[in-house]
């Protein structure tokens, strides 16, 4: 059975195609598991306001949980390989970054935990996140 010549524009557009769907559902688990851990660390902290981990006299806040996650999440991403450990790695990462986001106002405004500043970076990365989803599409079509 003989094939024909290679179609190299149709082999581009599939390869194309699928880091567009690649891209898509990588960033949609990044940004939805950072909405879970933001909003997940606001609940926790209006249902228990006065609990907090304090290991050798050291308040540790919760934007270390969330540092440790994104750590995490990129020792196995660039240590292994396989779709069930980059998901993994997604979710771990927007875990760890949805709950650091939690605690920027608090960074940001040196005490303030409920700042509006929060809200609005978590915003912007909402907008990016929904840029980096369907904007290629977009930009695709000409």
């Amino acid at each position: 059975m003989e094939q024909g010549p290679v179609d190299l524009e149709e082999v581009r557009k599939e390869i194309l195609k699928e880091l567009s769907l690649r891209r898509r559902w990588a960033t949609f688990l990044v940004w939805s598991s950072a909405l879970i851990g933001f909003l997940v660390s606001r609940i926790f902290v209006i249902l228990f306001p006065e609990t907090h981990l304090i290991i050798f006299g050291y308040h540790i806040h919760h934007f270390y949980y969330g540092l440790v996650l994104i750590l995490l999440a990129g020792a196995i991403s660039i240590t292994y390989r396989g779709l069930l450990l980059v998901r993994l790695s997604c979710v771990l990462y927007g875990l760890g970054l949805g709950i650091l986001i939690d605690e920027l106002g608090l960074l940001l405004t040196w005490g303030n935990y409920w700042a509006e500043v929060t809200y609005t970076i978590f915003a912007i990365f909402t907008i990016l996140s929904i840029a980096l989803m369907f904007l290629p599409d977009f930009l695709g079509k000409k």
